[in-house]
């Protein structure tokens, strides 16, 4: 770094119970940057984000080398510290089409409890429409970020601010009755009954499957999705030029 030189340490451990009895992250520790010509220090801060990083780093330069050109879907075992990392050091040096996350427990305000799902897997098709506009406010967005909608620091958006600050009011501007942001799941599949799609597509996509087992002893009910953008909703969609 020009003609100043440095060097750095990094000291830090797993304490596997700090989570659990302190409320603390399982890896603590510090790093040092030093002038390396007089040994004055020169910056302390915490090993463990930039550790995150470091690993995050580590599996994008594996995956630009190591996987096939031609890779479109990444799976994520764990959706913690390093599930959103190792998501977003992917997706910097692949073009990924499909991503699945793995979960094996719940986090809320309620606690940690398990998921909502035996096995934790919902594969949840995404309209063409919905990409696009996904991928349109990530490009505008002036922050870099992992997140697509994120606060002004980069980090994801707090949910209560969001609820009482954007949802709410915007619900009032369009004369609409409140709701939870959670019902318009609901909302969703509605419209898109009404659009002619078929109900195991409803449930599949919102998550419903108590619905779609309900469906499932009536065959012509109960179909394939036939998204992406194909299906009697993409279809609605591109009537109303959307």
């Amino acid at each position: 770094m020009g003609e100043r030189s440095y060097f750095a340490t990094k000291t830090n451990a797993n304490f596997s119970d700090n989570p659990r009895r302190w409320g603390l992250p399982t890896i603590l520790g510090t790093i040092v940057l030093a002038d390396a010509a007089n040994g004055t220090p020169l910056a302390i801060m915490d090993s463990g984000s930039v550790t995150a990083l470091r690993t995050g780093a580590a599996t994008a330069v594996a995956a630009k080398f190591l996987a096939r050109p031609d890779a479109r879907t990444a799976t994520i075992v764990g959706c913690g510290v390093q599930g959103e990392l190792q998501l977003a050091a992917i997706t910097a040096v692949l073009p990924l089409r499909h991503i699945m996350l793995l979960v094996r427990r719940s986090v809320s305000r309620f606690g940690t409890g398990p998921t909502k799902t035996v096995e934790s897997k919902r594969t949840v098709q995404m309209l063409a429409i919905v990409e696009r506009a996904l991928r349109g406010q990530r490009a505008a967005s002036p922050v870099r970020s992992p997140w697509v909608f994120s606060n002004r620091d980069g980090g994801p958006l707090d949910i209560t601010n969001l609820r009482e600050r954007v949802w709410r009011p915007a619900l009032r501007r369009a004369k609409l009755r409140a709701r939870t942001l959670y019902q318009t799941r609901h909302t969703f599949a509605t419209l898109m009954l009404e659009l002619g799609e078929s109900p195991g597509v409803g449930s599949n996509a919102t998550g419903a499957h108590q619905c779609r087992d309900g469906l499932s002893p009536i065959p012509p009910l109960h179909s394939e999705p036939t998204w992406a953008g194909r299906g009697a909703c993409g279809e609605g969609l591109a009537d109303e030029g959307l």
